[in-house]
């Protein structure tokens, strides 16, 4: 899939060694009202999992189309549900009072840049993502970038106060993480606040379905090296860099099933929809028919009504850099 031009933007901005905020907001989302076009990348292509510079959850679109349901926002509803809240950095006070710069990596379609400006008008917000997807009306205060995350970003050092980060389906490779996490911190400000989430890809207290299909999901993403197990290693990815005073590690559980009430059934939709993603690599590693994959996915509905405590981990780290 595209990059929506971010190599003609990255071009433009290398000339200028240090990113202004401030300065960029306009001239940046009229590049983009007149660069953009549209992803229309179709979920039929999911057989194999490439993650080359174009193709990388949480930074394209590429098992989304414009007839899909709006994934992004429901990941954004889920985690602010499941977190009680946009974030957990403390830097509310900095934000409200202060003009601060923020940049949200793999920011979708803006959904938590466009609340958080509301709720901090005096701030300055920039989302960066692959393919943001249809220009939306937005607050004046932000911007959204097309932007390969796995690239150098097109930013000086030194530039954002507070640099957020989440991801509720994370398939990078270990590698790719270590890329991800060198940009943030390089340009994130000394004293700046860096805050990732990720969701993790097991199902605890569940079913003997979910099990098969979380089952053969990691497999499957490990094959194509993705780091299936980033839940457990991302504080220590990011405390290996030597560049943060201390890091802060949180562990919420996400339910998912019609039993758990909104967020419960959101995150079961959300689930599903990952999962019929990669249906014809799921079916051939299990051995299934298109009928009989359809099967268990209506087995896994029934499933879920009986081990009414399943649930995912969500994990959020967050630190000041030093």
């Amino acid at each position: 899939m595209g990059l929506c031009n971010s190599k003609s933007l990255a071009r433009k901005a290398a000339a200028k060694q240090v990113f202004n905020p401030v300065d960029s907001y306009q001239s940046t989302r009229s590049m983009l009202h007149d660069d953009h076009k549209k992803n229309k990348s179709k979920i039929s292509n999911v057989r194999e999992l490439k993650r080359s510079n174009t193709e990388n959850s949480c930074n394209d679109d590429n098992i989304y189309d414009e007839n899909s349901i709006d994934s992004y926002e429901i990941e954004h509803q889920i985690l602010k549900d499941v977190w009680k809240g946009n974030f957990c950095s403390g830097i509310s006070e900095e934000l409200q009072n202060e003009q601060k710069h923020v940049l949200d990596v793999a920011c979708g379609r803006g959904h938590w840049i466009r609340e958080m400006s509301k709720e901090f008008p005096n701030s300055y917000f920039t989302g960066i993502h692959a393919s943001p997807g249809p220009k939306v009306e937005s607050p004046h205060n932000t911007a959204i970038v097309a932007m390969d995350i796995l690239n150098r970003f097109t930013y000086g050092d030194d530039s954002f106060d507070y640099v957020h980060m989440r991801c509720l389906d994370p398939n990078f490779t270990e590698n790719q993480w270590k890329k991800i996490i060198h940009e943030i911190v390089r340009v994130t400000k000394p004293q700046g606040i860096v805050e990732i989430v990720v969701g993790g890809h097991e199902c605890e207290d569940s079913g003997p379905t979910m099990k098969k299909l979380c089952t053969a999901r990691r497999v499957f993403l490990e094959t194509n090296d993705i780091k299936t197990d980033i839940i457990n290693d991302l504080e220590n990815l990011m405390f290996n860099t030597k560049k943060f005073v201390s890091l802060e590690k949180q562990i919420r559980k996400i339910p998912i099933g019609k039993s758990f009430e909104k967020v419960g059934e959101m995150f079961h939709n959300y689930f599903s929809y990952i999962i019929e993603s990669y249906h014809e690599s799921l079916s051939s590693y299990l051995g299934k028919s298109p009928e009989e994959f359809n099967e268990m996915m209506v087995s896994l509905n029934e499933e879920l009504d009986k081990f009414k405590n399943s649930n995912f981990q969500c994990v959020r780290i967050f630190g000041k850099k030093i």
